[in-house]
């Protein structure tokens, strides 16, 4: 039986990256952006989401959706997409209760991302 324990994630999946990133320091390095690119684009997302304001709102999800699928869960990727799609037809409510609601969940995959670095940076050391 193998020592090594994987760490579970619920939203985070480093494993579809692979295409991308072939060596483990690639990968990291992909985790890095991704790490900061989420929190800069979960800031922006909230605030356009607090101003209402409808076309940040479709730049911040077309964001979103376009990083997310190399390092999620395709279930939460499908999510953002269908967001995206509800702000394109001028769904605004819809929209903005959806970003409400995938907050925290962003916020999980931002801790499970810094999980996966320092669980990494560990490994390496």
């Amino acid at each position: 039986m193998a020592d090594i324990i994987v760490p579970m994630y619920t939203l985070l999946d480093p494993t579809r990256a692979q295409d991308f990133a072939i060596k483990d320091e690639e990968l990291f390095n992909l985790v890095q952006t991704f790490e900061k690119s989420l929190l800069e684009d979960k800031k922006s997302l909230f605030e356009s989401a607090q101003n209402k304001n409808q076309d940040d709102l479709h730049r911040n999800l077309h964001t979103l959706k376009g990083y997310l699928p190399f390092l999620c869960r395709a279930d939460f990727c499908e999510r953002i997409t269908e967001l995206y799609q509800m702000v394109r037809g001028n769904q605004l409510d819809l929209v903005l209760s959806g970003v409400m609601a995938i907050m925290p969940s962003l916020n999980v995959l931002q801790i499970e991302i810094g999980d996966w670095l320092t669980s990494y940076d560990s490994k390496k050391g």
